[in-house]
């Protein structure tokens, strides 16, 4: 049997079956059924972003080689005897 036919004859079932009283409630039980799922859903989604900023985290912690700083003299430009005039900078001869 394919989908179809048994949609088609799950249908015919449900309709030659009297009508049944619903409780005034049931669309509100429906509904606080699909805002679980969908939290549900949501709380995963987050979680498996957590799982996934940490994993990049700790991999960037861990693959991040240690370099001792080393010291050097500050250069001050401006105090130095580095000429900044334009035909200077430009490469210009006079």
């Amino acid at each position: 049997m394919n989908a179809d036919h048994k949609l088609t004859e799950t249908l015919s079932i449900l309709g030659a079956e009297p009508a049944r009283d619903v409780s005034d409630d049931f669309m509100h039980s429906v509904w606080e059924k699909a805002g679980q799922l969908q939290n549900r859903r949501d709380q995963r989604h987050r979680t498996a972003l957590f799982a996934a900023l940490f994993v990049v985290g700790l991999g960037t912690g861990i693959g991040t080689v240690q370099v001792p700083a080393q010291a050097s003299e500050a250069v001050y430009i401006l105090g130095s005897d580095v000429s900044l005039s334009p035909a200077s900078l430009l490469h210009v001869s006079r």
